[in-house]
């Protein structure tokens, strides 16, 4: 996935942090991610208003995560196999 693709600043940022830390736990990403996305200009993040307060368990994150990881290296692997960028 490209980050032109999203329309909204800080789902692009967000993804693109997350993109950053690579192979995390939710634990981790609940920890870090925060500070990352303020200190990326977004000083009002809240982690738990973006995904929606408590409505997703960890192992749910967990796999949303993965899920969003498998896209990225499938998108490099497809550009990669058509000499795309």
């Amino acid at each position: 996935m490209d980050e032109e693709l999203f329309v909204n600043d800080l789902h692009r940022v967000v993804f693109e942090e997350m993109r950053k830390m690579g192979q995390s736990t939710a634990r981790e990403m609940r920890g870090l991610l925060p500070a990352r996305i303020t200190n990326r200009g977004f000083p009002d993040f809240d982690w738990n208003e973006f995904l929606g307060s408590k409505l997703a368990s960890e192992k749910e994150i967990e796999e949303l995560y993965a899920s969003v990881l498998r896209m990225i290296e499938v998108r490099h692997r497809d550009d990669a196999e058509t000499g795309a960028n």
